[in-house]
């Protein structure tokens, strides 16, 4: 590949400059690589405030500016705004509530990596990741950029509202795409961990309970601090994208599809809702699939480790001391998600959500053919 990282810091790096030029969390890489001591540094950024106050002022230019009330579309930009600055917001409120929290996860994300290519003898494949993160990453800043390309060309020689308005609309999608970069980072490491931890443990049935313990309750620590760090993002996420999904579908089906072939500036809407909310959607359910499929794999874990049980010849008072602290550790703090306590964050709650959705959109369809009866 272009790029070769050599363990998780490096491969960290490059996410953590974007998340401190999102006014999010700084962190700075000590030691050398193999170094005991090489670990992630908390350093305190003036980015912070500056880009808190840049996001709160878009938002302030816009309302100066425009009319927020004048039409149907105005409105829905608005709240799109405003959905935009909460999340940014949210996010940047969280980060720092929970930087130490991140600190620990990435001391304990280091610590598993090592330990499982000890044990197990093979070496980590960053590269692994990095494809599978790029996967992820890519096609949702190439419709970002298709989007701004195509507005770009409308905006050119256009006046200075229309510039305005395009650099307020802009500046809070862009801090709310690069906000998501880390966690997802953390949610695809914490998977492949989850998925070379089952596999060594299947080849390796002779392996003690006791070096299962040692190195699944490292991993199992990660996915609880990993629990316990996502549950505001996802919350601050969540709901304003759902927020802005709806009303960008409320705005396309009020208008027809035929309304938005009459000028260039409504074609371009246009291809906004079509692109830019199956992207938001899309980047969603990803983050669902990746939390369920975590849960999955330590499911697994469990069903292994029983198989596996049955193979130990240890005495029987260690070995049912071993048995009974894996499963209180992983039965106590199952690694489910959750939001706050109060839904868990799977694809049930996403399909209810779509639920919730198509159902509003028909609604309106049906009362909007009965307007013209």
């Amino acid at each position: 590949m272009f790029w070769e990282p050599q363990d998780l810091c490096e491969l960290a790096l490059p996410l953590l400059k974007i998340w401190k030029y999102t006014g999010l969390l700084h962190y700075e890489l000590h030691g050398k690589i193999n170094s005991p001591d090489r670990r992630f540094v908390f350093k305190s950024s003036y980015f912070t405030l500056l880009i808190a106050c840049l996001i709160l002022g878009n938002l302030v230019v816009y309302m100066y500016y425009f009319d927020v009330t004048k039409d149907l579309k105005s409105c829905i930009v608005f709240i799109q705004m405003i959905s935009n600055t909460v999340q940014n917001l949210g996010m940047i409120y969280t980060s720092h509530q929970k930087k130490s929290e991140f600190g620990v996860l990435f001391s304990r994300l280091l610590k598993m990596e090592k330990l499982i290519s000890r044990k197990f003898g093979n070496k980590f494949l960053y590269n692994d990741i990095l494809k599978y993160f790029l996967r992820v990453v890519l096609p949702k800043y190439s419709v970002v950029i298709l989007v701004f390309v195509l507005n770009a060309l409308y905006l050119f020689g256009a006046n200075c509202e229309d510039l305005i308005y395009g650099a307020c609309f802009y500046v809070g999608w862009i801090f709310d795409l690069n906000s998501e970069l880390l966690l997802t980072f953390f949610l695809i490491t914490v998977h492949q961990l989850y998925k070379k931890f089952n596999t060594g443990v299947k080849n390796n049935t002779n392996l003690g309970l006791r070096d299962i313990n040692r190195i699944h309750s490292t991993l199992h620590d990660v996915t609880i601090i990993l629990k316990d760090v996502a549950q505001g993002f996802i919350f601050y996420k969540l709901i304003p994208d759902f927020t802005c999904s709806v009303v960008g579908l409320y705005y396309l089906f009020t208008n027809g599809v035929d309304n938005f072939l009459n000028t260039f500036e409504k074609f371009l809407d246009l291809v906004l809702s079509l692109l830019g909310i199956p992207s938001i959607i899309v980047s969603n359910l990803y983050l669902m699939y990746l939390f369920e499929k975590i849960s999955q794999e330590a499911n697994e874990t469990l069903e292994i480790v029983h198989k596996n049980c049955y193979n130990q010849k240890a005495p029987k008072k260690i070995f049912y001391k071993d048995k009974e602290i894996f499963y209180l550790k992983t039965i106590i703090r199952p690694a489910e998600f959750s939001i706050f306590g109060l839904f868990d964050f799977n694809f049930p709650f996403f399909y209810s959500m779509i639920v919730a959705v198509t159902t509003y959109l028909v609604y309106l369809v049906q009362f909007r053919q009965m307007e013209h009866v």
